[in-house]
């Protein structure tokens, strides 16, 4: 068995905890930031509704193939995926009440959660792709050529 395969599954990978944990760290400091630093020309304040979407696309992706990764099954891991993404991000939204320059919108919340579902929605289809050449290359492993 290789270091990666559990009897349950996957472990997630270095890299993929990595950069799901700095998405956390990185999108919760946007969202509670009351001036959000300038990428350049990119003023990330005017992006302020697209951002969240994309925001919370990206974080429900990342949330689902970590937690899929431990052998939970797909819907499951779908539902707590987006149950876990929209309690981070409520919490973050109930959060900026209490910032300067801050404050709740109910606008978040919704570019909040269909970015969220959107984000676990196309991690589910990856992931099943995935699994499925997977499975293929298990059960119809290459032959070796005869050169």
């Amino acid at each position: 068995m290789s270091p990666t395969n559990t009897e349950h599954g996957e472990q997630p990978g270095p890299i993929l905890i990595v950069v799901t944990i700095g998405w956390i760290i990185l999108f919760a400091y946007l969202l509670l930031t009351s001036d959000p630093p300038d990428l350049g020309p990119i003023r990330l304040r005017s992006f302020e509704d697209p951002g969240h979407l994309f925001g919370s696309l990206l974080l429900g992706f990342l949330v689902f193939l970590v937690i899929a990764r431990w052998g939970i099954r797909p819907g499951r891991a779908a539902f707590l995926s987006l149950a876990a993404t929209l309690v981070f991000l409520g919490g973050l939204e109930v959060l900026q009440e209490l910032r300067p320059g801050r404050g709740y919108q109910q606008l978040d919340i919704q570019l909040n959660l269909a970015g969220s579902a959107a984000g676990v929605a196309l991690a589910w289809i990856f992931d099943r792709i995935r699994r499925n050449r997977q499975r293929q290359v298990r059960e119809h492993p290459p032959q070796p050529s005869s050169d």
